[in-house]
């Protein structure tokens, strides 16, 4: 069956790129390959985490594996789902408890559209290693692609074995551009590390790896900054955009190398004043205050032009509780926001342009030295990307309207950008089920939450929430101009009385800027592929009204 299934699967790798699979560079080539189980350890944080493992995480876990008697792909799967479940990495803590039990993922059905941690764990694997989201499929059959995986979890072929369905997903996976020239980026950067006796921080071994694409280009421009750091050369610490080997990035390059978007199948597509096409670009990298590297995809619509026309854009920044989530989590509303007509009263006069930044996750912490907690905040880093996207050069280099900017957010990612909202005039921010205040709470969303918010304050070194991490006594003290528009359903992880205290306390002083509707869904956090149908009213709806608020067109909905 997996042979019928690859061609369907990566059809949709071809477009305009040229596609090539890279050789190991000479310059890696030179230092010593590592042991088989150092790989089969690296290769399990490339899939899981979308990383490559520091010497001394490495070390770590070929111990580990020895010590539980592995000696397979499988087993060192297995073994660091088990042991790694108490950090609550993402995709580990869904579907591993904290004792290191693994879930049954076995439901006996693919239609339902009730979504398990099991879909979730096929959605990193999709985007780790394989550089897609689901939405870069035609997901018009439950045999193909991201749905293929989901329901094979979900009729129990693969019972609790992870390492098991990591290994038949690498498998098939082996002549795809994009996955093979990571695996080659992924040893090359193994071999550096190891010979050179230098590790890359944490941010970097992501950033550096999931930027590597099917071609050529994407592979040489990383490679040259990944020997760069392993020689001990860090990238200077201020807020800018890369310029790669093969050159800066420009209206023409952006345009050429970007994917073309299929249609969503039954999504919001089907609901909207929208249009087909349009590409997204998923490598762009660009580097914050500190010197991070960091990565941004850019979503373009039809007919993008390259010279002359200016577009208004979105910042669009995802959740995940502050430790885990990935950009492609909103590949849905981007690709609705540049598909959608510019609507008749609205200000966006052309059609959006979107940027979703990547930013550092509070399990930095845990797993690098080289940022301290107190540097480590989430918010630094979307501040920063903002400040970027309205310089001239990114004007230049995208075509941005830079007076018309305009920001969007879910979860923990909404609660940033209504954070940074409540400092300073941000402009207009749509936000879907953020967090407001976790003082606010009920018993179902303190025990799933409360362990997130912990580490990101404890991040911050306030020790409990609070003052300046609460976007409701940010905006308390600052009092901005702001405008925020604000959807939140029936949330069972996010209460919805925390977006109504956030609005109740604008009006309580005199103010009208927060808008608060009732979005009738529930979190929307990661998806059940397996049904076509997936919340497809909420999606046309939600997405739509954030539109029309970013457009300028006050949405017309039921108030919380």
């Amino acid at each position: 069956m997996l042979r019928k299934f690859l061609p369907i699967l990566f059809t949709v790798l071809i477009s305009s790129n040229v596609f090539a699979t890279a050789t190991m560079p000479p310059v890696a080539a030179a230092y010593p390959a590592p042991s088989t189980q150092q790989m089969y350890v690296a290769r399990a944080y490339f899939m899981l985490f979308g990383r490559i493992p520091d010497t001394s995480g490495l070390n770590y876990w070929v111990s580990r594996v020895a010590a539980n008697n592995g000696t397979t792909f499988i087993d060192t799967v297995n073994v660091i789902s088990r042991e790694a479940a108490g950090a609550r990495l993402a995709p580990i803590v869904g579907y591993v408890d904290s004792t290191g039990t693994v879930t049954d993922p076995n439901i006996g059905t693919c239609s339902t559209s009730t979504p398990g941690p099991w879909d979730e764990l096929v959605e990193y694997v999709y985007a780790n290693a394989l550089g897609r989201a689901a939405e870069d499929e035609n997901l018009a059959s439950s045999t193909e692609g991201i749905r293929y995986w989901q329901c094979q979890a979900r009729f129990g072929a693969y019972g609790k074995n992870t390492g098991q369905m990591l290994d038949a997903i690498s498998n098939s996976a082996a002549s795809d551009p994009i996955y093979s020239n990571r695996l080659v980026f992924l040893e090359a950067a193994v071999r550096l590390q190891l010979g050179r006796g230098r590790s890359l921080n944490y941010h970097d071994s992501n950033t550096i790896l999931v930027r590597v694409r099917g071609t050529n280009n994407s592979f040489n421009d990383a490679f040259d900054v990944l020997n760069q750091l392993t020689n001990g050369m860090p990238v200077s610490a201020n807020v800018h955009w890369e310029i790669p080997t093969s050159g800066a990035y420009t209206r023409s390059n952006i345009s050429t190398n970007s994917s073309p978007l299929p249609r969503l199948e039954k999504s919001i597509d089907d609901g909207l004043t929208s249009i087909s096409g349009g590409s997204v670009h998923k490598y762009l990298v660009w580097y914050n205050r500190s010197g991070r590297m960091m990565l941004a995809h850019a979503f373009l619509p039809q007919n993008y032009q390259l010279s002359g026309v200016y577009y208004p854009t979105i910042v669009s920044v995802f959740g995940g509780a502050w430790r885990g989530g990935l950009i492609e989590k909103l590949q849905r509303f981007n690709t609705s926001f540049i598909r959608t007509t510019p609507l008749a009263g609205g200000t966006a006069g052309n059609n959006f342009i979107v940027l979703a930044p990547s930013y550092r996750l509070t399990s930095n912490l845990y797993y690098s030295s080289t940022d301290s907690a107190k540097n480590n905040m989430p918010q630094e880093d979307i501040d920063d990307f903002i400040s970027l996207v309205k310089r001239p050069e990114t004007m230049t280099m995208l075509g941005v309207d830079t007076s018309k900017v305009s920001l969007f957010g879910h979860s923990s990612g909404g609660h940033i950008l209504n954070l940074l909202g409540s400092t300073k005039n941000m402009g207009r921010i749509a936000t879907l089920a953020p967090v407001s205040n976790l003082a606010i709470t009920n018993n179902t969303n303190t025990s799933a939450l409360i362990p997130y918010i912990n580490y990101y304050t404890d991040a911050q070194q306030y020790g409990t929430w609070g003052g300046t991490t609460s976007p409701i006594n940010a905006w308390l003290l600052n009092k901005p101009l702001t405008s925020f528009f604000i959807q939140h359903g029936t949330d069972q992880l996010v209460y919805q009385a925390q977006s109504k205290a956030f609005r109740d306390q604008a009006i309580s002083n005199n103010s009208n800027n927060v808008q608060a509707c009732n979005s009738n869904s529930g979190h929307i956090f990661f998806e059940s592929y397996s049904d076509p149908n997936v919340n497809n009213a909420i999606y046309k709806t939600t997405a739509f009204r954030a539109f029309q608020y970013l457009s300028g067109i006050t949405p017309v909905c039921t108030s919380l």
